[in-house]
């Protein structure tokens, strides 16, 4: 399907407001963020901000829709491989440990807003959706009976890690997602 004129410029205009969302979210914080530093960073009226996003909660709603997006695409993607269980844990543990790393500043105010309200009725959604991502990552095309066990194991190190790596300034999170991952491999003696 081929978008047109318009929808490509709603979409342009919508992607430059979330990365100056971000951008200004990782150097003022979110809450002294305001909508006319977005409007500014973005390099839009503030008006065109309004018609895009009400407010900046709907901004915010938008960049943890989008993260969460990319995270289940990300763990899909090594789920559907057809590598061993021990590389398709580890690969993403790895990679998805590099991506955080490389993008911290920008990353980690946000991860603070995924945090909130695990226990509301959003959050308990978000969590049941990585729940049946980690246990597709451990069951892989060879469907392991243990993978939903291993599902739990996986998803609550990752984040426990991740909250970590949110709190402490200098948390080496790519170095302890990757030890973490080839820990529980081994340790559960999965086969290669």
């Amino acid at each position: 399907m081929t978008l047109s004129v318009r929808e490509k410029n709603r979409l342009r205009i919508r992607g430059a407001i979330v990365r100056a969302a971000m951008e200004s979210f990782a150097s003022t914080g979110i809450a002294d963020t305001t909508m006319d530093r977005i409007a500014e960073q973005a390099g839009i009226a503030r008006a065109t901000l309004f018609k895009h996003f009400p407010n900046k909660n709907t901004i915010v709603t938008t960049i943890v829709e989008l993260m969460d997006a990319d995270l289940l695409q990300e763990i899909e993607k090594y789920a559907a491989s057809e590598r061993s269980v021990i590389k398709r844990i580890t690969g993403f543990f790895a990679e998805n440990g590099g991506h955080l790393q490389s993008r911290e500043g920008v990353l980690k105010p946000i991860v603070a807003i995924l945090e909130q309200g695990w226990n509301e009725l959003p959050g308990e959604e978000r969590m049941l959706r990585l729940h049946l991502a980690f246990t597709s990552l451990a069951a892989g095309p060879e469907q392991r009976k243990d993978a939903e066990t291993l599902g739990e194991i996986l998803l609550g190190t990752y984040l426990v890690i991740i909250h970590k790596w949110r709190i402490n300034k200098d948390y080496p999170i790519a170095v302890q997602l990757a030890s973490a991952a080839n820990l529980i491999c081994t340790g559960l003696s999965i086969e290669a």
